[in-house]
């Protein structure tokens, strides 16, 4: 089909639509429900890709809409992109909508008419936002005006503290190691828990040691299905909500979590077990499969795309997907970014998806962000010297300002890359329990890790 075809159509359509939206169009394609026939209802993330490929065109480095970034900066992003392939991607469009345009002539229109005159209304006005020089040139003023300005500048925390609640090494006479992970995140007034530790009371008895009250925590943060990092959620939970019903009652974890994990065995996913004690106790589970702000300034990468084949993990089994039995790479790993007038700080549980990856990712959400900490566990305990300087270098690109490699890091790992990075030694530690970062201070990491 060609352009002017796609502008006839939606020219005949127009004088269907009410006042209300022939003034204003785009803003009609926002009624579109695209719905591909295989799905009963549209993936989240979809429907927002889609009206930013209308609004700002499709990059040349992107495929289709639907590899379109999308999150807190994703319309400053979009604006800056050259050049724009609105017209190239249009047929792809139809065809999400109804399977009916695939062809590249007019039969896609008479495809198109078949449907109910109303959807048909809804894509010709998106075909009219598609096709119109004018909308893009009036979208990109109102983009630039200061209130468009203000209200796509991404939140930011102001005050935060991320305390270590599991890991190896306790850095002080309190607390208790182990080969898990866990961190307690305090931002802007919000509290949420990330991992919960490899044995069912360590976290639980780390917090009453450092004399830090889990009762008012609401949230979780589960970034992987690995036992060093759930065992302690039911023992929390259940002691928690002595004190506080809400306590530790919702759980936030990223598509794949509950796979299978078939093994000789049998089942290797704990998760598929803890996730019916855990309802059992009116506790939910919120499952994301993509990346989601789950409060200002706090953005869950939901699963990592990899980019970059860094193959992060150390098991070797495998997981039952949708698409058959695969190796297991841990697809459901996710980390928690941060975004604060420093820059950004990431938290993470393994990163059994690749910190470089992970930073990767978050950049494309918060484009020319520096990264102001890296937390947690990176999985380099086992890298060789060659992934560590790949690595490492790779970092500098983000200007990692402070690192508190922490769990499945390895003690190696850190004082590598904190050569490679040129960063001082109070700027790059080995974390322990105990061990905190405060926005504005850096890190406190206790007299052993000092």
């Amino acid at each position: 089909m060609k352009r002017e075809d796609f502008v006839k159509v939606a020219e005949e359509a127009l004088d269907s639509l009410p006042e209300e939206f022939r003034s204003r169009i785009p803003n009609v394609a926002i009624l579109v429900e695209h719905v591909p026939p295989n799905q009963s209802r549209p993936r989240p993330g979809q429907k927002r890709r889609l009206l930013l490929g209308i609004f700002h065109g499709v990059p040349a480095t992107k495929k289709s809409v639907f590899d379109l970034p999308i999150g807190p900066a994703h319309n400053r992003a979009l604006s800056q992109h050259q050049p724009k392939r609105i017209a190239c991607d249009t047929i792809a469009l139809l065809a999400v909508f109804d399977g009916a345009a695939s062809q590249t002539s007019m039969d896609g229109v008479s495809q198109m008419c078949k449907l109910s005159s109303l959807r048909q209304i809804y894509i010709s006005a998106l075909l009219i936002a598609l096709s119109l020089p004018n909308v893009s040139v009036q979208l990109a003023e109102a983009q630039n005006s200061p209130a468009a300005s203000i209200q796509n500048t991404p939140a930011q925390i102001h005050a935060l503290k991320v305390t270590l609640l599991s890991t190896m090494l306790v850095g002080s006479t309190t607390g208790l190691g182990e080969w898990g992970f866990s961190a307690l995140i305090e931002a802007d007034g919000h509290r949420v828990l990330l991992d919960t530790g490899a044995h069912p009371d360590t976290v639980l008895q780390n917090a009453r040691d450092l004399k830090i009250d889990l009762s008012d925590v609401r949230e979780v943060i589960l970034t992987h299905n690995h036992w060093d990092h759930v065992s302690g959620l039911m023992t929390l939970r259940k002691e928690m909500m002595k004190k506080n019903p809400s306590a530790l009652s919702v759980v936030h974890v990223a598509r794949g979590i509950f796979y299978s994990r078939p093994a000789p065995e049998g089942e290797d996913n704990r998760m598929i077990a803890v996730k019916k004690e855990y309802e059992a106790t009116g506790g939910k589970f919120i499952e994301h499969e993509e990346s989601a702000e789950i409060f200002p300034g706090a953005w869950l990468t939901g699963p990592v795309p990899r980019k970059y084949p860094e193959r992060n993990w150390s098991v070797s089994g495998k997981v039952q997907t949708p698409a058959g039995l695969v190796e297991d790479t841990i697809p459901e790993d996710q980390s928690l970014v941060l975004n604060t007038p420093e820059g950004l700080v990431v938290v993470t549980g393994c990163g059994h998806a690749g910190i470089i990856n992970i930073l990767t990712f978050a950049r494309q959400e918060f484009p020319n962000e520096p990264v102001e900490a890296v937390i947690g566990g990176l999985h380099l305990f086992p890298a060789t010297d060659e992934q560590l300087d790949w690595t490492a270098d790779k970092m500098k690109e983000f200007k990692v300002a402070n690192l508190m490699g922490a769990h499945c890091t390895g003690i190696e790992a850190v004082y590598r890359i904190r050569q490679k990075l040129g960063l001082a030694r109070a700027s790059a530690v080995v974390g322990s329990v105990g061990s905190t970062f405060v926005l504005g201070e850096g890190i406190h990491p206790g007299p052993l890790a000092k």
